[in-house]
């Protein structure tokens, strides 16, 4: 099996994760294991939630008496057991390889670590001299191109995608998959280098960056934001924020959870708690960015301005359990 190094764990697995590093150590926080045998049958309640992957593709989540079980209708089930340190994958022999892949690093290691106890947003997050900061957003609007673009200007990249975040105080984000999906316009402005998987007309994810490009560690939360790209002309600054509280904040972030749609039923409690927690702890904005790359380093400039700069890069890799 490969081991790799992600979420400030080990994953190791039978499938290979070109996107991942690595592991510099043995023990796993997870293991995947991959298989086209049919899955077993178990008892299953109505779904927990189901949400969309894809145009035409719908994932459902369902509890089962030994943990979770994912059902996909391209690339088959994921049952999450063992407090999600196990993860069998039951592959169609149709299913393609790099939908696994994105299906692992996105909802399915998502759900592991909330068996665990960790939140997951859907979003970026980069480390400054305060520590770190996530821009979270549906698809589209450009916090993958943030999270690269700060990184260019010495800001150390934590993970793009997912955000995984623990409670505490104050709360702390783990390290993720540190390799970015850029939009070719992105990535073209931005001069990414060679896309190392998933290469398309459309998108490609970006990799390979140095240690001293990254946070290896986990580092303590500096601020949230509620990422809104706007036209140009929206808003008179290039960049503003507005400071959430109270039920505006819970309800940012409960639309932010990157498998709230599937943690329905008895689940949905836990997850709930564990946002107003988070609200109530956290420095939460509302950030709306001109969508316009003419002007996207005065809201590098910005952004860096207000977390007291770029701070010192970490490249220890974690090495804690989850």
């Amino acid at each position: 099996m490969n081991s790799y190094q992600v979420f400030g764990g080990v994953l190791r697995s039978e499938l290979e994760f070109p996107e991942l590093d690595p592991a510099m150590r043995g023990d796993a926080d997870w293991t995947l294991v991959v298989t086209t045998t049919p899955a077993p049958d178990v008892p299953l309640d109505a779904p927990l939630g189901e949400d969309k992957v894809d145009q035409g593709v719908m994932v459902r989540s369902y509890a089962t008496p030994t943990g979770f079980r994912l059902v996909y209708d391209d690339t088959g089930i994921f049952d999450v057991t063992d407090g999600g340190r196990e993860i069998r994958w039951h592959r169609p022999e149709s299913a393609d390889l790099e939908a696994g892949r994105l299906d692992v690093l996105g909802r399915v290691l998502a759900l592991a670590l909330h068996a665990s106890g960790w939140l997951s947003l859907h979003g970026s997050a980069v480390a400054l001299a305060e520590g770190a900061v996530a821009f979270l957003a549906p698809k589209g609007n450009g916090k993958s191109t943030l999270a690269f673009a700060l990184m260019r200007a010495g800001a150390a990249l934590m993970t793009d995608d997912t955000v995984v975040i623990g409670s505490g105080s104050p709360p702390t984000v783990r390290p993720g998959v540190q390799s970015v999906r850029l939009f070719r316009d992105s990535a073209d402005w931005l001069s990414a280098t060679a896309p190392i998987a998933g290469s398309s007309d459309i998108k490609a994810t970006f990799g390979q960056l140095s240690d001293d490009a990254r946070r290896l560690t986990r580092a303590p939360l500096a601020a949230l934001y509620l990422l809104e790209s706007v036209p140009a002309g929206t808003i008179a600054e290039p960049v503003a924020r507005q400071r959430l509280e109270g039920p505006e904040a819970v309800l940012g972030l409960l639309g932010q959870t990157k498998i709230g749609a599937l943690l329905g039923g008895a689940e949905a409690p836990t997850v709930f708690a564990s946002v107003v927690a988070l609200a109530e702890g956290s420095a939460i904005y509302k950030l709306r960015v001109t969508r316009d790359y003419e002007r996207l380093g005065t809201v590098i400039e910005r952004i860096i301005g207000w977390h007291g700069g770029v701070g010192a890069r970490a490249n220890t890799l974690e090495g804690s359990r989850t």
